[in-house]
């Protein structure tokens, strides 16, 4: 039997490639799983159709993920944090503080977007990565300084 793989499927074969597989393959597992349908003609047809509104919407998304890595890239944020004299601490920066700080300056954000190369428990500044889409990051610089004002 004949399918249209609407997603890929490991050793069968990559989304809107059309494979020879057993009735049973096809009734039991990949129709009720929605992950292919009967090779006819107006399947295929709307399949092919979905795809192109697909790869259309990916790129639109990663347009506005390349546009807005450029428009924060560098952008610095301060953060005020109690420490002690030498600069250290009571606590750490966590993601959570900077994805605050990021959304007073009208940008939304997930944990999941930022990355911390390293541990912020020391007054500094530090390198930020936020993974916007796919493969799209950007840097940020985040300068924690102590409560009272001293670096």
């Amino acid at each position: 039997m004949e399918v249209i793989l609407k997603e890929d499927v490991k050793n069968l074969g990559k989304a809107g490639e059309i494979v020879r597989v057993s009735e049973g393959y096809a009734r039991n597992f990949l129709f009720p799983n929605n992950k292919a349908a009967p090779a006819t003609e107006k399947n295929i047809k709307r399949i092919k159709e979905e795809f192109v509104k697909r790869k259309q919407n990916i790129e639109i998304e990663k347009n506005k993920a390349e546009e807005l890595a450029n428009k924060i890239n560098g952008l610095e944020i301060v953060i005020k944090q109690r420490a002690s004299e030498d600069g250290i601490l009571y606590g750490s920066v966590s993601q959570t503080e900077i994805i605050k700080e990021l959304r007073k300056l009208g940008y939304d954000f997930e944990k999941s977007n930022i990355i911390l190369t390293e541990h912020i428990k020391k007054v500094g500044i530090y390198d930020i990565i936020i993974k916007l889409s796919g493969d799209i990051e950007t840097r940020i610089k985040i300068k924690v300084i102590s409560d009272n004002g001293k670096k």
